[in-house]
């Protein structure tokens, strides 16, 4: 029994010290390159909100996928009914110029006509992300709150989609 209790206990240490050894290393070697680079997509707006820099990238991914499924065999373009969301990003640096990796940010988009969308961003290597839909031609008032620790930034802005 006593080997038995040794052994598990060996084994427990041993666990616990990979684990302690891996938590220091650095991302994957495809998120720590990506974490210095701009978002993919369009900027379309940078706003200042009590000393943070806030720029927002917006990435049509019907645009990417189009090209893509052209080249592909067996894949077609089959028109609006496919329409993908497109998916609105923003990178927050803080008033010491450091981007800002811990935060939570919601989107309130809401078209010409009234319609509304509330999107939940999610953390990516390149700032925070979230699926909107834009249709062209309609301008949208888009805005969105932040929360940096214990402080609360809010921004409002119009954006006319293409």
């Amino acid at each position: 029994m006593k080997v038995l209790k040794m052994f598990s206990l060996i084994l427990l240490c041993a666990f616990l010290l990979t684990m302690t050894a891996h938590a220091g290393d650095p991302a994957p070697e495809g998120h720590q390159a990506m974490a210095g680079e701009t978002p993919p997509g369009k900027h379309i707006k940078t706003s200042t909100v009590d000393n943070h820099t806030l720029a927002y990238y917006l990435l049509d991914r019907n645009e990417s996928t189009a090209d893509a499924a052209h080249t592909m065999p067996g894949m077609a373009h089959s028109g609006d009914k496919d329409k993908k969301p497109d998916h609105l990003m923003v990178t927050i640096t803080g008033p010491d110029g450091r981007k800002i990796e811990d935060a939570r940010v919601g989107y309130l988009v809401t078209s010409g006509t009234g319609k509304t969308q509330k999107a939940m961003t999610m953390a990516m290597p390149t700032g925070y992300g979230a699926d909107v839909t834009l249709e062209a031609g309609q301008t949208y008032t888009i805005k969105v709150k932040l929360q940096v620790g214990a402080v609360t930034l809010l921004d409002e802005f119009s954006h006319k989609a293409e």
